[in-house]
């Protein structure tokens, strides 16, 4: 499954006709921890922890920016990661991820005599929104969608 990320403001190396200038992402992972206390009679739950994103990716002509985003502590004000799966002669979206207010706050280049450097980056968010496709009978798709916002500590 074809993955890319859009980070507005830098341009990556895809030549997909979808996603032209996104980046090609070889690995991505994500989470939340949610702090539930037990004690007494009941549980509580108390305030949601977004872990960074965590991209992985080939080095590319983005890579240089993306460096100097992190070490400058520039604000990006959205990041698109899509996950796609083949559908005829194009990509469809099975999932994706909007991101807003977003840092940089990690960033990494690796590479060994044998293989391409690949990039490894973290994204720190203020706000997420989370789509799933979902099929329906007809052949068509709709989405499940979740949205949270991390500073005012609700969602939709």
């Amino acid at each position: 499954m074809p993955i890319y990320m859009n980070l507005q403001g830098i341009e990556g190396d895809s030549t997909s006709e979808q996603f032209r200038n996104w980046f090609e992402v070889s690995s991505f992972s994500w989470g939340e921890t949610q702090a539930a206390s037990q004690s007494g009679g009941g549980g509580g739950a108390g305030k949601v922890h977004f872990q960074d994103l965590n991209i992985t990716k080939r080095a590319g002509k983005g890579s240089p920016l993306l460096m100097l985003a992190c070490a400058s502590g520039r604000h990006l004000p959205a990041v698109q990661l899509v996950v796609t799966n083949a559908h005829g002669n194009h990509d469809r979206v099975f999932e994706r991820f909007t991101l807003t207010d977003v840092l940089i706050s990690s960033y990494q280049i690796e590479g060994d005599w044998a293989s391409n450097p690949t990039d490894s980056l973290s994204l720190n968010f203020a706000k997420i929104q989370f789509e799933q496709a979902v099929g329906r009978g007809d052949g068509s798709v709709d989405f499940q969608s979740a949205s949270w916002d991390a500073r005012a500590n609700k969602g939709g």
